[in-house]
């Protein structure tokens, strides 16, 4: 993940203050170091869960990471796979112009702040969320979370492939 340290912000969300900024020339996202740990730590779990069935691993892509960050904001105010907007999480792409053939995303949310591994086991755990970890057509992904206003923690990945 290319990150840049950033200059004191806060993250309307995430609240961070000080932290790191996802290069791209998408929004400005800044995410707190330990968000950052959670997020490298989803990644290794979801591709050492894909290595157990002979899935090659995910790459982590940058503008997937914004994507995903700010799914999991939107999520924390509409909690579903549809925009607050009311249209499908997938035009969240469209909208900032990122075009892949094939796209998925898994949510998770918890009233305490989980580890990588809880959030990847949550998921695990749930049928359709365990279909996105083991889908052999995805290549990249991205990861974001945050905490809500009402306290809660949020995570999405969003998976594509061209």
């Amino acid at each position: 993940m290319a990150a840049t340290t950033a200059r004191p912000k806060t993250c309307s969300v995430c609240g961070a203050t000080e932290g790191t900024k996802l290069s791209s020339s998408l929004p400005e996202v800044l995410v707190s170091r330990r968000d950052l740990e959670t997020m490298a730590d989803i990644l290794y779990y979801t591709n050492e869960y894909r290595r157990q069935f002979g899935i090659a691993e995910l790459t982590e892509n940058t503008e997937l990471d914004i994507l995903a960050h700010l799914r999991a904001e939107e999520a924390s105010i509409n909690w579903s796979h549809t925009r607050p907007d009311g249209s499908n999480f997938d035009s969240i792409f469209t909208e900032y112009g990122i075009t892949y053939r094939v796209k998925g995303e898994n949510l998770a949310s918890a009233t305490y702040r989980k580890t990588g591994e809880e959030v990847v086991e949550q998921w695990i755990a749930s049928p359709s969320h365990e279909e996105n970890l083991r889908r052999e057509v995805y290549t990249k992904i991205g990861i974001g979370c945050c905490q809500g206003s009402d306290g809660w923690w949020y995570w999405c990945q969003l998976f594509a492939a061209n």
